[in-house]
This record gives structure tokens, sequence and C-alpha cells, in this order.
């Protein structure tokens, strides 16, 4: 059980399909997307906005009206995001972990039909499922991920948002409601957040890392919709060893 924590609009869902897509690509398998809060043409959006990473101005900003252009006049683009996109089974209308656990299976066995693997599971954002929010309901929602992970014999990924009342900076698991049942259930807990200064810099580290130290950091760069490790930046182009952050 992988949970990635963040506050609003610094990247968890941009985070969360990139990783689980560059994990089914890798083992030949299809993820699960429980998508709570976007539709299934916004998802598409967001990857569109990811494979046009070359298109993003100085501040890592693509802009929508250059995608669509480029979506009309490039076949190469509109492949890679064929391809990205067919990786990903949308579920958009969920109520509660019963349903998705039904899902899971019929998933699984659908795909065993056709000689494929579903590699991973995703829910876009835990909140957002029915009950989270109750403080006797949410822990419980919590326990549930690990037999669910066990019983199918796959990595489930939890997003999460901080909860707003304790500002900006870099969140913990303390600032998400039922904050023992998550730090249970979760094999590894990863933890994003940005600064103002470079907005299109995401730091992360690792809250919880159940066969490790938690607490290293680590940063991407992000541009449109795609990160990129910060080690893959050319060192002259690095904006943060040009402010002396890191």
């Amino acid at each position: 059980v992988i949970l990635i924590v963040a506050a609003s609009g610094v990247g968890k869902t941009l985070a969360g399909i990139q990783v689980t897509v560059e994990d089914a690509k890798a083992n030949g398998g299809r993820v699960l997307f429980f998508s709570l809060e976007m539709s299934d043409e916004g998802i598409f959006f967001r990857i569109a906005i990811q494979e046009s990473a070359n298109l993003a101005d100085d501040n890592g900003y693509v802009s929508p009206k250059h995608v669509a252009s480029a979506l009309h006049q490039d076949p190469e683009l509109r492949g890679r995001i064929n391809e990205e996109c067919e990786r990903l089974l949308i579920v958009d209308d969920i109520e509660n972990m019963h349903e998705a656990e039904q899902y899971i299976a019929l998933a699984i066995e659908e795909l065993s039909n056709h000689g494929e693997d579903l590699t991973a599971v995703i829910f876009d954002y835990g909140q957002m499922l029915g009950g989270m929010e109750d403080s006797k309901i949410g822990p419980k929602i919590a326990r549930s991920l690990k037999p669910i992970a066990k019983r199918f014999e796959i990595r489930l990924y939890m997003l999460l948002q901080t909860n707003k009342t304790f500002g900006g900076g870099r969140p913990t698991l303390n600032q998400i409601e039922g904050t023992g049942g998550w730090r249970q259930a979760a094999d590894y807990a990863m933890i994003l957040w940005t600064h103002s200064s470079l907005n299109n810099i995401i730091h992360a580290a690792f809250d919880k890392n159940r066969w490790g130290l938690p607490g290293e950091e680590f940063a991407f760069i992000k541009n449109g919709l795609k990160l990129s490790s910060i080690d893959a930046v050319p060192e002259d182009e690095n904006p943060l060893d040009k402010e002396g952050e890191y």
C-alpha cells in the first residue's frame, strides 16, 4: 500500500498517474484508476499535457491551446497519448470500498481472459470516498486497504489531501484525519510539497518506509504535467542549484 500525500494543487494526481502508468508499461499490464474527482476526459487531457512537456515555457507551464494544436498536427504525439491512456482503466462512479473491491476483481478477471495483468490500483483521491471525512469511518477505510492489496496481490496507491488548516510547507501524515489508520495501513507514504519561489519544483520525501529509513528528500522538476528527476536535468539548467536550495 502506497500513500501519496500533498496539499491541493501540488501534484498528487500528476505523480500518481505517471508512477502507475510507468509501472504498468514496465510490467506489461494495466492500471485501474478510480477517479473520484475528475472525469475520464479530464484525465485524458492531463496525459496529453504530460506528453507535451516539450511545449512548456520557462516556468514549466504548457498552454492548453498549444496542446490542442499539437494534437491536431502531430500523429506521433497522438500515438504516445493513446498508448498512455490504454494503460488506464478508469472508473469514476464508486461510492465505497466494497464497490471498489468488486471492480478490482472484475478487472483482474477480464484482463486475465485476454492474457493481461492488472499491475496497480489507484484512488484519486481518498477523501472523496463516501464516509472518509467521518472520524469513525475514515480509519475503517484505511484499515481495509491492506487486506485488499493482499487478496489481489497488487500494488494499491491512495492519494490523500492534507488538511487545509495546516497551511503550506512540507506536510506530514499527521495532517490527515485518521492518521493512525493511514500510518498503520501504509508500506510507503510519500509526501509532496512545493515552495512559492519555485513552484515548478516538486519536493518529495518518504514519511514512512516499511523497509527502510524515512525522511530522505528528493525532488522533481515539472514541465507541463510531466515530472523528471532533478538528477536528469543538466547541471547548468538545474533551478535548485541556481537558487542554492538543494
